[in-house]
């Protein structure tokens, strides 16, 4: 029996450090512990959703050669941006109708569209699951 994967120092968890356990555990091609540290990076951490290690967790299903898992991780991660970009609408909504001078809006938006990118898929999230589907044969869904 493996043992439960170990979680980074409280002092220097952040994004990187979990990055790094879950592209680990992808290359040992141990998805499930991969998942777990996605699931603290999140709740323990607080981190929001993040495409470098939502792509290294599919990374993680493709190598064990569950596509599905990795087509389930894409599709949180199109969920998790879909939330990002509604919770912006309402926070600059909000801070509209408090701002006089229209600053506070701005400064809102620019903080929220930089955590709408770390959410939204990019070209390596689709490639990984394309390359999943090769190896497994699922021409058709690639």
């Amino acid at each position: 029996p493996r043992a439960p994967p170990a979680a980074p120092p409280r002092a220097l968890a952040d994004a990187v450090t979990y990055r790094t356990m879950i592209d680990a555990y992808a290359r040992a091609k141990r998805p499930d512990d991969a998942q777990a540290v996605l699931e603290r990076m999140r709740t323990e951490a607080g981190l929001g959703p993040d495409r470098v290690a939502s792509t290294a967790l599919m990374k993680a299903h493709v190598e064990a050669g569950d596509v599905d898992a990795a087509e389930r991780c894409l599709e949180e991660l199109l969920e998790a941006a879909d939330e990002v970009m509604e919770r912006t609408r309402v926070l600059v909504a909000k801070a509209a109708a408090q701002s006089e001078d229209g600053e506070a809006p701005k400064a809102l938006l620019g903080e929220r569209a930089a955590a709408y990118r770390r959410a939204r898929p990019d070209a390596t999230c689709w490639n990984t699951l394309i390359r999943g589907y090769a190896r497994t044969l699922r021409w058709r869904a690639a």
